[in-house]
């Protein structure tokens, strides 16, 4: 790293630091000069490693090369599926602490074995694989290591252990990425197995820019497939424009996706994908349509006993019922909701029920019991790394603030659910939109323009997990006026 620095400071003769930021990608062609006087291994951080990579005996060469194709770090696991062969005459293991001894590889400290690279060491690393014969074969055992991590993971993406399986995901994003980087322009179909089961992890974590990347260039190459997995990237597709505000495209992909799955005779996939279907219906209006769809969704879920399934219909239709101002069957249906999903541990189900009943709670005047159902959905985002429930929550309470006259609170809440909405892209549905500027309305009666941008800048700027904090301290009794708890 010194050297690296030495070598970087020499630069900026000649170029900003910004010219150097942009060059890093290549930072071994970059990163290669010095004192003339010195020695080649001293001059060059290629040198360096060279030489580092030469005192290796040949089986560790072979492994240090192999590990190039992780991006991010990677689990003794995937190490030994993905780089153990029998021309390597090494365990795994031992090999990889030999590497570490040697500095060419770091061992991760965590509950899992887990090891990295600096990503000048990983470049050269794929330079030599990439100059070898087998570089085909270990890029495509990478993608298929992780499309089996994407197959495993997908049940779990819902329901008791979610959090544990998108945490992991989130480790391994990095592969992810390199894994369908090289699948789609070489193995497309081993693409879409990779990105199908992935797009609730993408969704729910925020990553939602690269859902739509991914999402759409697999089913782009593989358009003549009708098949189970190209039918869930197309849903997986359609939730994700969906939520980014574009309403016609995801009508479009949802009924492509539902053509396959009534094709194949899946009930579950034609009920999931009639739930979004029923969403994109109500954004643009149709709310007759809507209905219909939710309607004929949950007798699907409850007749295949898809109690979850037909519990996250349930959940929209009571948002729906909401909108219409059926508070009452909004909230009938909510409170089995809730039970239903505490049952099943599905949190996150639960934080979408919670967040509505908020909405219901609000829409009746019910302020301490809207506060409270907030924040126990807030408690439930914040645990699964939630950000669009995030920002729903704080859409709530800065609704609750400025109707109990609490203005500067209201703005503040309204820039922690902007800056969380602008970064993962969602936009808000145009009932939401109309709860908003209500907001915005009610708590510009009590502030000036200025006041207002500036409760909104501090509360864009403050950090989420102080702002979550902060938010489950509020508290309301008999709906009174807003007080923070001592």
């Amino acid at each position: 790293m010194p050297l690296a620095i030495e070598l970087a400071a020499a630069r900026v003769k000649v170029l900003s630091p910004q010219g150097l930021l942009d060059r890093l990608d290549h930072s071994l062609r970059l990163l290669s000069s010095g004192r003339r006087d010195a020695s080649e291994r001293q001059r060059t951080l290629r040198g360096a490693v060279t030489w580092s990579y030469e005192l290796l005996s040949e089986n560790e060469q072979k492994l240090f090369c192999r590990l190039g194709v992780f991006s991010g770090g990677w689990s003794l696991e995937a190490a030994e599926a993905v780089c153990e062969r029998s021309d390597l005459e090494l365990e795994v293991l031992d090999g990889l602490a030999s590497l570490v001894d040697k500095s060419l590889v770091r061992a991760v400290a965590g509950d899992e074995e887990r090891f990295s690279m600096l990503e000048t060491i990983r470049e050269f690393a794929i330079e030599r694989l990439d100059e070898s014969e087998e570089a085909e074969e270990f890029r495509r055992a990478h993608a298929e290591y992780f499309r089996g991590l994407a197959e495993e993971a997908e049940p779990h993406l819902v329901g008791e252990d979610q959090k544990e399986w998108l945490d992991r995901l989130e480790r391994d994003h990095d592969n992810v990425r390199g894994a369908l980087n090289w699948s789609v322009a070489e193995a497309p179909d081993l693409a879409l197995a990779i990105a199908a089961p992935l797009w609730r992890f993408w969704y729910v974590r925020g990553h939602l820019t690269q859902a739509r990347r991914w999402l759409q260039a697999t089913t782009a190459q593989t358009n003549e497939e009708t098949s189970p997995v190209r039918a869930k990237a197309l849903r997986g597709l359609a939730v994700c424009v969906g939520v980014q505000g574009e309403y016609g495209r995801s009508e479009h992909v949802g009924q492509q996706s539902l053509a396959i799955y009534e094709q194949l005779g899946d009930q579950s996939g034609v009920s999931s994908v009639l739930e979004t279907l029923a969403i994109a219906a109500e954004n643009q209006g149709n709310v007759d349509l809507a209905r219909t769809r939710y309607e004929r969704a949950l007798e699907l879920g409850e007749k295949i006993g898809d109690v979850r399934g037909a519990t996250w219909v349930g959940n929209n239709l009571a948002d729906l019922l909401l909108r219409q101002g059926d508070y009452d069957a909004a909230k009938q249906r909510l409170k089995t909701n809730i039970r239903l999903l505490g049952e099943l541990g599905d949190k996150e189900g639960l934080a979408f029920a919670l967040v509505t009943m908020s909405e219901v709670l609000l829409a009746q005047t019910s302020y301490a019991e809207s506060l409270k159902a907030a924040q126990e959905s807030l408690l439930l985002s914040e645990e699964l790394g939630h950000s669009t429930v995030i920002a729903y929550c704080f859409e709530v309470f800065a609704a609750i603030h400025s109707r109990q006259g609490k203005a500067d609170l209201a703005a503040r809440s309204l820039g922690v659910a902007e800056n969380l909405l602008d970064a993962t892209g969602v936009q808000l549905a145009p009932s939401e939109k109309k709860t908003h500027e209500d907001t915005v309305r009610q708590t510009l009666r009590e502030l000036s323009p200025d006041e207002f941008v500036a409760g909104l800048q501090e509360g864009r700027a403050v950090p989420v997990e102080r702002a979550i904090a902060e938010a489950l301290t509020w508290n309301l009794q008999d709906d009174s006026p807003l007080a923070t708890q001592p």
